[in-house]
């Protein structure tokens, strides 16, 4: 693994907490338009990007060495985190919608800067600081953004970690963690929502 390519992404991943400020200031229906004209454009690049020509050459000289060799061929993660934003707009509560869209910005990036940089032990292909790194700032980022809420915040932290550190697949594909953290903590948050927590 490229230690400073990775930690590179996750700078740049970051900057995805963007939508959920946003989203913090902007109504619902604005909020949707927003993130539905990002996602359309950023399709368009990444297609773009993939092709013969001007663009797709530019494209690849700048920001190629920052690309995982399966993104050569597949959707970039960074369009995964605009569907993401975007789903998880059009599915959640504002609440949970902001929270667990923090958490993919902020724990995914901690997660993965702390295992690079302290994580010797690995369990199930996850170093145990990163998924330390990732519960801890989850908890946080709950504990401000649903505050008083004591089971759900615990329970947002304990589901976003497992979904980060349990790679999900279906079929033969396995789904990109930046659009199945969010979307599941997002139905495990609405289902406890729906409990009354």
């Amino acid at each position: 693994m490229n230690h400073g390519r990775e930690i590179g992404r996750k700078v740049v991943h970051l900057t995805s907490a963007l939508v959920p400020i946003v989203y913090l200031f902007a109504p619902r229906d604005r909020m949707l338009m927003l993130a539905g004209a990002a996602l359309a454009i950023v399709l368009a690049v990444d297609w773009l990007r993939r092709t013969p020509t001007a663009f797709g050459r530019w494209f690849r000289g700048l920001f190629g060495y920052m690309l995982r060799s399966y993104e050569e061929r597949e959707l970039m993660g960074g369009t995964f985190v605009l569907l993401a934003g975007f789903l998880c707009v059009l599915l959640f509560s504002k609440p949970i919608a902001v929270t667990v869209l923090f958490i993919l910005s902020i724990s995914d990036s901690a997660a993965s800067i702390i295992g690079i940089l302290f994580g010797k032990a690995r369990f199930m292909g996850k170093t145990i600081a990163g998924s330390a790194a990732f519960f801890v700032t989850a908890l946080v980022i709950a504990a401000v953004l649903l505050p008083g809420r004591v089971g759900i915040i615990v329970v947002a932290a304990v589901a976003a970690t497992l979904v980060e550190a349990l790679p999900l697949r279906i079929g033969g594909w396995k789904v990109d963690d930046n659009l199945s953290v969010p979307l599941i903590t997002g139905c495990v948050l609405t289902f406890c929502e729906a409990l009354g927590w």
